[in-house]
């Protein structure tokens, strides 16, 4: 699994510690790529590593992006307004 987000976020923690104590004793293999999650630089930033995971997208499953707290709920929305072009061929790999 791909994960976007700051590894000392509480929502990264959190994450994390669902999966690796999950009840049936599955065990994930993830690799952080961090980003900068609120702010200006935000939409940039994921991008950025979503390009970096689309060139070793054969090595996941699927790809995480994770925050925690915070306020601004529209970033998902400006990241796919911002790559939809991209998105499908993505999606595709």
């Amino acid at each position: 699994m791909a994960i976007i987000s700051v590894a000392t976020s509480k929502g990264f923690g959190d994450f994390i510690d669902v999966i690796d104590k999950n009840a049936w004793n599955y065990k994930f293999f993830y690799l952080i790529f961090p980003s900068i999650l609120q702010g200006g630089k935000a939409v940039s930033g994921i991008i950025a590593q979503l390009e970096r995971i689309r060139k070793v997208i054969h090595h996941f499953d699927s790809v995480a992006i994770i925050r925690g707290g915070g306020g601004d709920v529209a970033y998902p929305v400006t990241i796919i307004t911002n790559w939809p072009k991209q998105l499908p061929y993505f999606l595709s790999m």
